[in-house]
């Protein structure tokens, strides 16, 4: 799979439920206030929307670093993130056991 694929909200949903990663925020406990980050939230009533990725890029080294994926509390704006290389690779599995 390309590093370049488009990953959406959909598919970022399918990797955290996948994962058993729950939509209640640990910082003020509010329940399913978890909210995956997207381009366009007007747009995104499908899921179809790509998720937002945020690539981190070493100051010693510009070419190495990593990508992450955000998820905002709604309540109190707690923020996490996931790695891309995790989310990859699940998109990448799902998409060869689809294809058998």
């Amino acid at each position: 799979m390309s590093d370049n694929r488009l990953v959406t909200g959909a598919d970022l949903k399918r990797f955290l439920d996948s994962q058993g990663v729950g939509g209640d925020c640990p910082a003020c406990s509010t329940v399913d206030s978890m909210s995956i980050a997207v381009n366009d939230y007007e747009r995104d009533s499908d899921g179809n929307a790509p998720a937002i990725l945020i690539n981190q890029v070493l100051a010693s080294n510009p070419r190495l670093g990593y990508g992450q994926f955000v998820q905002a509390c709604l309540h109190c704006g707690y923020l996490r993130y996931f790695r891309d290389m995790e989310v990859l690779a699940f998109l990448e599995e799902e998409g060869d056991n689809h294809a058998e």
